[in-house]
């Protein structure tokens, strides 16, 4: 179960259930070297994580994955922290350069063949 405080708490026992989970549990077992925690994301999985309150004034963020849990040093960690969108590392902007530069040598290219394909068939 998840409490919260109530509007106006004054003490710790101020608090209001705000979600429950019920089911039932067909394995345990105590964590060791074979299982561990988290445990691995294999499906679009929605994260509310913890670990920003350790060092910063953000309780929590959510986030959704599907390739696993993300470090708290990475960009698109920190920049949930911020709320400011994570700045492309100087690889990525080199990446995304090129593509735009070999795609815009494709389309003109294909542009060239078009135009050539027309003046043939006038003839």
């Amino acid at each position: 179960m998840t409490y919260e405080p109530r509007q106006n708490a004054r003490t710790s026992e101020d608090l209001d259930r705000v979600r429950s989970l019920q089911g039932v549990v067909h394995n345990a077992g105590v964590l060791g070297r074979s299982n561990f925690a988290p445990p691995p994301v294999k499906a679009r999985t929605r994260v509310e994580d913890f670990r920003a309150g350790e060092f910063s004034n953000v309780k929590s963020v959510v986030y959704y994955t599907t390739t696993g849990w993300l470090a708290t040093n990475q960009s698109a960690y920190q920049s949930l922290i911020t709320g400011q969108p994570p700045v492309a590392s100087s690889s990525q902007r080199y990446f995304a350069l090129a593509a735009l530069l070999l795609a815009s040598v494709v389309f003109a290219s294909i542009g060239w063949r078009v135009k050539g394909n027309r003046h043939h068939a006038k003839e």
